[in-house]
């Protein structure tokens, strides 16, 4: 019998990856459209497999973003910058600036207690699935609550 390879799905949101999290519709039909032996990864992991398996394939990757942020970027600045739709996510940020403490600790709530992921807030608090909305809600959140949205307890 030949065990079938995994199928990696690339997130950073902890309830996605994590046993016990809240998942949107939208992300049980992602995952499901995967297909079996699905695995929810990190970009970073993703990237340290892609450097592991295909260093060719990884040189080729991070040749194209330096070229993209017109510098060469370190590992670091690779992992942050492929794991953000940038320019999207920096709309959205300023979308959600309207927000006030109650809801920032609505927010809070939702993600650290329910342990709802990104996109399970957008469609709760804005009615979208957009999971870089989420990302920018629970962001304002916990910058709200000074504390970093991608830190425990947030993530």
């Amino acid at each position: 019998m030949v065990k079938e390879e995994p199928r990696y799905f690339v997130s950073g949101d902890k309830w996605l990856r994590l046993p016990g999290g809240k998942l949107d519709a939208t992300d049980k039909q992602l995952l499901k459209e995967c297909g079996k032996n699905v695995v929810v990864i990190t970009m970073r992991d993703m990237l340290d497999k892609m450097q592991q398996q295909d260093p060719q394939k990884f040189e080729g990757f991070h040749k194209e973003m330096n070229v993209k942020h017109s510098k060469i970027l370190t590992k670091e600045e690779l992992y942050k910058f492929s794991e953000l739709g940038n320019q999207t996510m920096n709309q959205y940020r300023k979308i959600v600036m309207w927000m006030d403490i109650n809801t920032a600790i609505k927010i809070k709530r939702w993600r650290v207690e329910e342990h709802l992921t990104w996109r399970a807030i957008a469609r709760r608090q804005m009615h979208d699935s957009s999971q870089l909305i989420g990302m920018a809600l629970a962001e304002r959140a916990a910058m709200m609550c000074n504390e970093n949205y991608e830190m425990d307890p947030w993530n």
